[in-house]
């Protein structure tokens, strides 16, 4: 599926995102729940990682997660990882 949006001058093919010159990039991914992705930005060029700082009473996992990364093919390398309650850990 193509979509073509004119105002924007971009389409975006199977959710991977082309600009009008070709250039790859990859889509905001969303904060998670009780939490931020930082940098914020509209769009992230290859090789852009984000990370996730959680809300007061949640935070990331203990064991290892790798910063998402946008690869080259305009799909994260991974999701954002997820904020759990203090609780729950």
């Amino acid at each position: 599926m193509i979509i073509y949006y004119e105002h924007l001058k971009f389409c975006a093919i199977e959710k991977i995102v082309y600009n009008i010159v070709g250039k790859v990039r990859c889509p905001y991914p969303g904060d998670p729940p009780h939490g931020r992705i930082s940098p914020l930005k509209f769009w992230y060029t290859p090789g852009d990682n984000i990370q996730v700082t959680c809300s007061p009473g949640y935070v990331t996992p203990l064991e290892p997660v790798r910063k998402p990364t946008c690869r080259e093919n305009g799909i994260w390398s991974a999701p954002p990882p997820p904020c759990r309650s203090y609780k729950d850990v």
